[in-house]
């Protein structure tokens, strides 16, 4: 099922994608292939005894690191699933409805508003009704082959405004699947509000306020079982000259900690940086960024969380 939508002179518009699905699948497991540094997107954090367990690999925040890649093999085992996949996007867009309307219809007309949703999940159970709810996520165990859920949320305000504007982020995504070895669950849930000034046509201001929840759960990896709450505050003032140099100082604190019961990693992070970048001729560009750090941790080192937690700075 799939239906598109076109209201208020497009002013309101959507897509909406609804499917149901059953078949055969073979349970999955995964391992970690080393490759050419550079050329991977995972690197490995030993805990010291010198052995490669699965929980002891992240994403790699630095390419010369990334020298892992992550490869899902199929077993001989085949079981059957029930899948549904649910896409919704809208779009809220007031000035195409009140364009150069004053008073409060001007105002409103300064909002808009993007929404993007997708689920998709695989079931060993069908046959009840919540089966075709795509927002059902109680399922126990025995249930539950696989969900992938994503949903983005950006509010503006003086979105095309030459001189300034506001945005509420809202994103929440989540995977979740069941190996042979047992499940495995990744979830982040992010609030950022982001300003922008344009002061005159070479200088500009931004600031941003974060919130986030950083999950990993498993049955199988205890110590890759975290939940990090995060805060940041971003500020930076950008030079433009001649629209081909642009120099930017850039101001970040952060804030981590993990709030699973029983833990006690705490870091705070606190980032200067000086980027410089000039446009030459045939669309090539220079840059360089220039930073200054300061860390403070507390808790474990040597593995995956205290990887996360400093941003690979170890």
């Amino acid at each position: 099922f799939e239906y598109y939508m076109y209201l208020l002179k497009g002013a309101l518009s959507g897509q909406s994608l609804y499917e149901l699905g059953r078949g055969l699948e073979q349970q999955k497991e995964y391992m970690y292939l080393e490759v050419p540094a550079g050329e991977g997107l995972y690197t490995w954090i030993d805990d010291g005894d010198g052995v490669q367990q699965l929980g002891e690999f992240e994403l790699s925040n630095f390419q010369d690191q990334a020298n892992f890649i992550k490869v899902y093999t199929v077993t001989s085992e085949y079981q059957k699933v029930y899948t549904l996949a649910f896409n919704q996007s809208l779009n809220l867009n007031l000035k195409r409805l009140w364009i150069k309307q004053k008073g409060i219809k001007g105002f409103l007309s300064k909002f808009s508003d993007q929404l993007n949703a997708q689920i998709n999940r695989k079931t060993i159970q069908g046959g009840d009704m919540d089966y075709f709810n795509p927002f059902y996520e109680s399922y126990i165990a025995d249930e539950l082959v696989s969900i992938n859920s994503m949903l983005r949320n950006v509010f503006f305000f003086n979105r095309a405004n030459a001189k300034y504007s506001i945005e509420w982020h809202l994103i929440k995504n989540r995977q979740k699947s069941f190996l042979i070895n047992g499940f495995e669950e990744r979830a982040k849930e992010e609030n950022k509000i982001k300003a922008r000034i344009n002061w005159n046509k070479n200088y500009k201001s931004r600031l941003t306020l974060t919130e986030s929840y950083q999950k990993t759960a498993s049955d199988w990896m205890q110590l890759k079982n975290y939940n990090i709450k995060i805060r940041e505050v971003e500020k930076s003032l950008e030079w433009i000259a001649m629209r081909k140099s642009r120099l930017s100082i850039n101001l970040r604190l952060s804030e981590k900690e993990n709030i699973l019961s029983g833990a006690s990693e705490k870091a705070t992070i606190q980032d200067i940086s000086l980027d410089w970048s000039y446009n030459l001729i045939k669309k090539s560009a220079l840059s360089t960024r220039i930073s200054l750090l300061k860390v403070n941790y507390t808790g474990s080192t040597n593995t995956s969380l205290n990887y996360i937690m400093l941003e690979a700075l170890q």
